[in-house]
């Protein structure tokens, strides 16, 4: 017998399950995941709106993630047929070329105009060692592109770079937000977004969103739990957006759980 308790008030879902619940193949791949797509998609419209500087931030971020996918399927391109591999890699070297570029105005940006909020601090020195690090995996990549001989320790190695570049970028979205909600995004980050995106989106992983639901839940509310205590710092259409996520959130509670 299946037993559920559901609770929502404002920006909070309080739900307790006695049973797993059961979610289609079907059902999560026509509606539960484009919702999840667009609640993503939301977040880093969020992340945008409270600091101008994320949208050149996640302009790369989304890059490179191309970028990655593209190195992939250029990798099993060249385990089949290395001959038009081979004439299809300076085209892929080029178009790393311009994202290293962005890459160094990112971080010349950065050092040039500084947040004013932002003074030599612990969040101030995480950010510039996050921008070097960014830098360094994009020079890496290049200086492996320029002497590539083809072989599988290359493309792991190219694409290990990749992964981190992407990571620390997803970092830095936070790291540059205002102090006064900084721990609450990289919170929400790291236990929620970071896995419906990287988990259960790019690889429409079912079995891992209905293990994990609970848990995204919990995440979820203690992040909102925490909103009251900013909310005032943010602009009406930054709060009106966060209150339409959290409806998409529950709307995605209701599509598995039912009935709440």
């Amino acid at each position: 017998m299946k037993f559920k308790t559901c609770v929502l008030i404002l920006f909070f879902s309080f739900c307790s399950f006695g049973e797993e619940t059961n979610i289609s193949p079907q059902m999560f791949g026509q509606t539960i995941l484009p919702s999840i797509k667009k609640l993503v998609e939301d977040y880093y419209t969020l992340l945008e709106k409270l600091d101008p500087f994320n949208k050149e931030v996640i302009l790369l971020r989304d890059n490179i993630s191309d970028v990655k996918q593209n190195w992939q399927k250029f990798s099993n391109l060249c385990m089949s047929n290395l001959e038009k591999c081979k004439e299809d890699f300076p085209a892929l070297k080029n178009a790393f070329i311009e994202e290293n570029k962005k890459v160094l105005k990112i971080e010349n940006d950065f050092k040039l105009n500084p947040k004013p909020d932002k003074k030599i601090t612990d969040s101030r020195i995480l950010l510039s060692k996050t921008l070097s690090s960014i830098s360094d995996d994009s020079h890496k990549i290049l200086n492996l592109m320029d002497r590539f001989k083809f072989n599988r320790k290359e493309f792991f190695v190219i694409t290990d770079h990749l992964k981190n570049m992407k990571l620390n970028l997803n970092i830095l979205t936070t790291g540059i937000l205002d102090d006064e909600y900084q721990d609450n995004f990289h919170f929400i980050y790291s236990n929620f977004f970071k896995m419906l995106e990287n988990d259960i989106i790019e690889r429409s992983n079912l079995d891992l969103f209905k293990r994990e639901l609970v848990n995204l839940n919990i995440s979820w509310n203690t992040f909102n739990m925490k909103v009251p205590k900013w909310k005032a710092s943010l602009t009406p259409d930054s709060l009106t957006l966060l209150a339409s996520m959290h409806k998409r959130w529950n709307s995605i509670l209701k599509l598995v759980w039912g009935g709440i």
